[in-house]
């Protein structure tokens, strides 16, 4: 039998909370991170 948890996570303060809730389960785990694609890190940035 399979089995596991999943989270979905829309705020970013909510993470910590996730990865600890997945890491601490007896199960895989997926979480799922809504991020915003008109915002990049500075990195990715054009020039």
């Amino acid at each position: 039998m399979a089995g596991g948890i999943g989270f979905r996570v829309e705020d970013p303060s909510l993470l910590d909370g996730a990865l600890k809730a997945a890491f601490e389960s007896d199960m895989p785990a997926i979480i799922d991170v809504v991020v915003d694609p008109e915002l990049l890190a500075p990195a990715t940035k054009k020039v």
